[in-house]
């Protein structure tokens, strides 16, 4: 194990991580850590509906998942626009 210490490499001490910051954007206006702390632990789910506003989701949806240029869902994690 390695330490780094006045720019110098040593081999007695254990390995140590610091995490000295953090970010992040999940779907469902998730911000921040306590936001998506908060959505798991209530068991949220962020998931939704593509909306018609995006595109036509009947002219695309189709019961056969093998028909070529077709789906069978249009559900996905949205980022806000924030």
């Amino acid at each position: 194990m390695t330490n780094v210490s006045n720019n110098k490499t040593t081999a007695d001490v254990a390995d140590k991580i610091a995490i000295v910051g953090v970010a992040c954007r999940f779907p469902g206006d998730i911000a921040s850590l306590d936001d998506y702390w908060r959505v798991l632990s209530e068991g949220r789910d962020v998931v939704t509906e593509v909306s018609e506003e995006r595109f036509g989701a009947a002219f695309y949806q189709h019961p056969d998942r093998k028909e070529p240029g077709k789906s069978v869902t249009f559900s996905a994690g949205f980022l806000s626009a924030s």
